[in-house]
């Protein structure tokens, strides 16, 4: 609008972007090119951080008694987790389940010794901590160790 509230029509103007590919602050240029109004109208706003979309989705283990009966037996996080669409560093952290399995932060699941045959499941918090442009996410997921 102009000075008076009339609506100025878009042929009288132009705008143009600074910083706005980012996450931040970012600014809009109003260039006014009309016969009646002219100059520059600079407009600051806030880009926020956009949400994850990360994927996480487990595979079920099988262990055989005899290999985890007197030492623990290990899987690498990429054995286990699939991860997918994750911003930033990912982590993980155990959120209940039996005792006789465990997690590092970096995913590598650990199968305690001793274990008995059966199923066995825990729950793992899987974050993705996200980065400039995208908030932290985390997701729980079931993983399930069968032993035989």
């Amino acid at each position: 609008k102009d000075a008076n509230g009339c609506a100025v029509s878009p042929d009288q103007y132009t705008v143009s972007y600074k910083g706005n590919t980012n996450a931040g602050k970012a600014q809009a240029v109003v260039t006014f090119t009309g016969e009646k109004i002219s100059g520059n109208k600079t407009l600051n706003f806030v880009i926020g951080k956009a949400g994850q979309k990360m994927t996480v989705k487990t595979v079920k283990k099988t262990v055989k008694r005899s290999a985890v009966k007197k030492k623990a037996k290990s899987f690498k996080a990429a054995q286990v987790f699939t991860v997918k669409n994750s911003k930033g560093a990912v982590s993980y952290r155990k959120a209940g389940g039996d005792q006789k399995l465990g997690i590092s932060s970096s995913g590598k699941v650990k199968v305690k010794k001793g274990i008995k045959k059966g199923t066995h499941k825990m729950t793992v918090k899987v974050t993705a901590n996200g980065n400039g442009n995208y908030k932290s996410m985390a997701k729980k997921v079931t993983v399930t160790v069968v032993v035989k």
